[in-house]
């Protein structure tokens, strides 16, 4: 079982946060993960921003995952989608997805069963905007075969291709676009 702390405090006149994953078996205490990031304060209520340095881990991410082919259930373009969701936010939204299916056959019978399309996955977690707002950090589905991908450096889509990681040709226009905040 895990127990989740939040921690608040101020760092240069903004409102920072830290939430550590403690396990409750680990008689120290020690954090399995840790999170830091903004929050921001909207009509609703404070929320918890992006991470403070997530953009240097999703060119990592990008630059590792250059030379790892596609495969269903372990580097496919929903979960490549989801990590750097991870990595902005600390939600993994697919944790349910990880390893539990080979093909695409597979993946669908898995999404319909839980969510009923890739759409409210994404729609559970993120609110769409429109496609000329998209920005770096955010998630879009595509034309094609609903590829899932990330708006990256100078508005260019990136995916899990099948050699890997890489920019997406301009035939894939996207359909769908959602804010990750």
């Amino acid at each position: 079982m895990n127990m989740r702390r939040i921690t608040i405090g101020l760092s240069n006149h903004s409102l920072h946060y830290t939430l550590a994953i403690i396990s409750a078996d680990s008689p120290r205490r020690w954090p399995i993960e840790k999170f830091t990031g903004v929050l921001k304060k909207t009509r609703r209520g404070l929320y918890m921003g992006k991470k403070v340095n997530w953009q240097t881990e999703v060119a990592e991410i990008i630059k590792q995952g250059a030379d790892t082919p596609f495969e269903w259930g372990t580097n496919d373009c929903c979960l490549f989608a989801s990590d750097v969701a991870k990595i902005q936010t600390g939600i993994d939204m697919a944790s349910v997805y990880r390893g539990t299916y080979d093909t695409k056959f597979s993946a669908l019978r898995r999404v319909i069963k839980n969510h009923g399309s890739f759409e409210a996955i994404f729609d559970e977690h993120f609110e769409r905007v429109p496609n000329a707002m998209a920005q770096r950090g955010d998630i879009v589905m595509t034309s094609v075969d609903k590829t899932m991908g990330i708006v990256w450096a100078g508005g260019a889509l990136v995916s899990t291709g099948f050699n890997g990681i890489c920019k997406m040709s301009d035939a894939y226009e996207p359909v769908i676009t959602w804010r990750v905040v």
